[in-house]
């Protein structure tokens, strides 16, 4: 399945685990304002934090200049709430392993456009009902 949206269209990512934090990264990288949500507290600073020293390691071996760095983390802006990724012209969903929270519609609000992640053991079809 591809999903796409005009370039620098922002994205939402809503989960900021390993998993979300790069997602990201990889979307900012594209040139994507990022709007990075996750409910557990402290979470989205923590990844800002990772995202940062990921960033300097890339510096450090040369992968990236300082500016591009700085560039890709300005792209990515931590939400309170899930509200705030309301622009987004696509939400990616990186959340815990609860198929019945990502099947909640409910839990995607108004978004048209929403990808969500599937880990190994479950089925895409489960996930498009």
């Amino acid at each position: 399945m591809a999903i796409g949206i005009p370039a620098g269209s922002p994205v939402a990512v809503v989960g900021a685990g390993t998993m979300g934090a790069g997602i990201a990264q990889v979307a900012a990288t594209a040139g994507h304002p990022v709007f990075l949500f996750d409910s557990i507290d402290g979470a989205v600073d923590k990844a800002l934090s990772d995202l940062r020293l990921r960033m300097d390691r890339s510096v450090e071996r040369g992968r990236r200049t300082p500016e591009e760095a700085e560039q890709i983390l300005e792209m990515i802006v931590g939400c309170g709430w899930l509200a705030e990724c309301a622009p987004a012209a696509l939400v990616i969903e990186a959340i815990i392993e609860n198929l019945e929270i990502k099947q909640s519609r409910k839990f995607w609000g108004r978004s048209r456009n929403w990808l969500p992640t599937m880990p190994s053991s479950q089925r895409i079809r489960l996930h498009c009902r």
